[in-house]
Order: C-alpha cells, then sequence, then structure tokens
C-alpha cells in the first residue's frame, strides 16, 4: 500500500481493482497439488475459521479461478493496452512490470515462479526477485517492494487481537501508516479515511 519507487506504480498497486484481479488470477487449487500434494485447501489470507468472529465470507473471498473476470477488472481500471510484447501497460501508457520479491525459506521458490506465470497469463509483466531475509524485513520497514511472498502464519484469534504481534501493527503492507498511527501523526504518512476508520475501531 505504501510502494516507495515511482507513484504511479504505487496508484496501481492500491487500486482494489488490480489487487482483485491478482487474487483472481490465481489457480489456489494447481497450486496446493503441486507445493502441498493436495492437502491444502485454497484460502484468502485472514484470520483462521478458529477465531470467534470469523466469517466464512472472509475465507472464500475472490479465491476462485476466474482470469476471465481478472482480465475485465485490469481492462476496466485503465491497463487495457498492450506493449508489442502483449503485456499491459501502466493507466498513463507507460511500461509496467510487478516484481514479487520471494524469501525462499517463506515461500517456496516453485509456488512463487507458478503465482508470477499466473499473473503473466492475464498480461502482467512480472518477475521474482529472491531475497534474502534481513532485507526483505528492512524492505517491510521502508516499503520498498510491490509484492512480497510471506507465509501466513499469525491469523490466530490471539495473535490478531495482541497488539504487538497482530497483522494490523506489524504493518509490512503500510509501513508509512503504521509510521503515522504509531506516532500519533509525527512521523510517516497520513491513511485515507477508510484505514483510519479501520484503525479506530481497531483500538
Amino acid at each position: 500500500q505504501n510502494f516507495a519507487g515511482d507513484e504511479a506504480v504505487g496508484d496501481v498497486l492500491r487500486e482494489v481493482r488490480f489487487r482483485q484481479a491478482l487474487s483472481l488470477a490465481l489457480n489456489r487449487t494447481e497450486i496446493n497439488d503441486i507445493i502441498a500434494l493436495g492437502q491444502g485447501e485454497p484460502f484468502q489470507a485472514t484470520v483462521s475459521p478458529t477465531a470467534s468472529f470469523y466469517q466464512d465470507a472472509w475465507g472464500s473471498y475472490l479465491t476462485e479461478y476466474d482470469p476471465e473476470r481478472a482480465n475485465a477488472l485490469l481492462d476496466e481500471m485503465g491497463m487495457n493496452e498492450r506493449d508489442a510484447d502483449g503485456y499491459r501497460l501502466r493507466p498513463d501508457g507507460e511500461p509496467f512490470t510487478l516484481v514479487i520479491s520471494n524469501v525462499p525459506d517463506a515461500v517456496p521458490a516453485k509456488m512463487a515462479e507458478l503465482v508470477r506465470g499466473f499473473w503473466q497469463d492475464i498480461g502482467l509483466r512480472t518477475t521474482v526477485r529472491a531475497t534474502e531475509r534481513s532485507l526483505m524485513e528492512e524492505q517491510f520497514t521502508s516499503g520498498d517492494f510491490m509484492v512480497a511472498g510471506w507465509a501466513m502464519d499469525g491469523a490466530s484469534e490471539e495473535s490478531v487481537r495482541i497488539g504487538a504481534n497482530s497483522y494490523l501493527e506489524g504493518w509490512q503492507w503500510a509501513p508509512k501508516w503504521n509510521a503515522w498511527f504509531s506516532s500519533g501523526g509525527a512521523d510517516g504518512q497520513e491513511p485515507p479515511a477508510e484505514v483510519r476508520r479501520m484503525l479506530e475501531l481497531y483500538r
């Protein structure tokens, strides 16, 4: 949400239709079959179903494999033009490459490559950058990454409720907003109204 590079790329990454398209483009059944030998279950990155407040709609949200809908969302948000190789351009007409920063001991390299393939299938030029864990942790703080592969290992009710371990206060997804929130507005970047409201509800 707080990509530290090109602002136009940051606008693409923050666009909800872009993020929805990325989810719909993933064939989770194929990933499960190849990576987990069919032992897993397609599921959205959300709180565990064991949490008292869990809702079924959260776990299944946009987990279906629907590349047609994914393509439509990207067209709708203005990424309908393509380069000579068939890859989508940014809404401003400039080339676009999506970079997956992947820590191999957090997410198998083969999984990252499968994800790369699915996103290229909907016209998004995508590359995987193997990233050492300590560097990735620095980038989580700076926002100097586009997409990061990581295990969803803190989704229990306790980890969501306990501030130091929660994904709301871990904030790899929005370090500048985290700095603003943690400092009472003295540092970082003020989040949009809907995010401020989310934080108020969280508190």
